[in-house]
């Protein structure tokens, strides 16, 4: 091989486009970015680069057009998609975005270094990013298969949303694993947003947590607590935004009182 020609294989913009934008997908699942970033970079993770990465390392030539390309890999990417997620599941992990973000990204970029390295030692160059000219029956077909697709996608998201929900709000205050310990917990709501949540006890508040959450972000916390916080109960209040009402409260009940020693009364009265 010559090294010009070897040089130009080495060349490959397009599996390296598609390394970039699965690690950004991952990011904007796995970091709290707003939701007009995220939404195209996921819905890539999920629905093309998987597929477009498989596709490049199990055919090397560039025989195909530019639309069986798209095709093939929106195909191979849903298909990878059920896949994952039953392998996920079958090894009994949580099927939940981060889940998906890691699985799918590794076998992205899996795949697109096989492809690389594939390319490199047959020296071939990736696929020209240019559209060739389409006759107006086959352009009107795709425009039509794209807008099915579409409509596909975002009806499944409808109906999905439609069946589940969101879950609402939730706060939780729990004993710990030791017996001066409490896990204070909060799921933010469908639209997310700033919560605050209050720790009390006899009418003092003995911490104040200010979270800023995702939607239905999760934030839990241990609360260290002293022998006599846990003999009186405690009360955790969520207030949502700026609202000075709370919309959450939940009571600890305090531990039963330790038996003293022969001839001491107890500290309740009883």
């Amino acid at each position: 091989m010559s090294g010009p020609s070897r040089a130009s294989s080495l060349v490959q913009l397009d599996l390296a486009l598609v390394f970039v934008l699965a690690v950004a997908g991952a990011l904007a699942s796995l970091t709290p970015v707003p939701l007009i970033v995220r939404l195209p970079l996921v819905l890539g993770l999920v629905l093309f680069l998987p597929g477009y990465a498989l596709l490049s390392a199990m055919v090397v030539s560039a025989g195909l057009s530019v639309l069986e390309r798209v095709a093939i890999s929106i195909a191979a990417s849903i298909a990878l998609t059920i896949v994952s997620g039953l392998v996920v599941a079958a090894l009994g992990f949580a099927l939940d975005r981060y889940g998906w973000a890691v699985v799918l990204t590794l076998i992205t970029v899996g795949a697109v270094a096989v492809a690389w390295i594939r390319r490199v030692q047959r020296g071939v160059g990736g696929p020209r990013f240019s559209v060739p000219g389409l006759p107006m029956r086959q352009a009107v077909i795709g425009i039509i298969a794209v807008l099915i697709f579409t409509d596909a996608v975002l009806a499944s998201r409808l109906v999905a949303s439609d069946q589940f929900g969101s879950p609402p709000v939730q706060l939780w205050l729990v004993e710990g694993a030791a017996p001066t310990s409490a896990q204070l917990g909060v799921r933010a709501g469908p639209e997310g947003g700033r919560y605050e949540v209050r720790v009390s006890s006899a009418g003092s508040d003995l911490q104040v947590f200010d979270l800023p959450l995702e939607p239905s972000a999760v934030w839990q916390t241990d609360l260290q607590l002293t022998s006599a916080q846990r003999q009186l109960p405690l009360v955790a209040r969520l207030y949502e935004g700026d609202s000075d009402v709370e919309s959450r409260s939940v009571v600890l009940q305090p531990l039963p009182a330790s038996p003293g020693p022969a001839g001491a009364s107890s500290t309740d009265g009883g």
